[in-house]
């Protein structure tokens, strides 16, 4: 398996910070480069997949 380095310095360490674009309603989680914090990735701050479970259960609903 290839290993994922940053495009920009080359560096293999990355990390997760929270951060709320400006403008934005929602704080996303961004995965990036842990030394020139270039961003390669940003996901979700939840986990939307399990809030949609949790609701069909409250409203007794099967999704499955």
């Amino acid at each position: 398996m290839a290993a994922s380095i940053c495009p920009k310095c080359g560096s293999g360490s990355f990390e997760v910070v929270e951060h709320t674009p400006l403008n934005a309603k929602y704080t996303l989680l961004f995965v990036q480069c842990l030394y020139c914090g270039t961003v390669v990735g940003v996901t979700n701050r939840f986990d939307t997949g399990k809030i949609v479970q949790q609701i069909a259960a409250a409203l007794k609903i099967n999704i499955s």
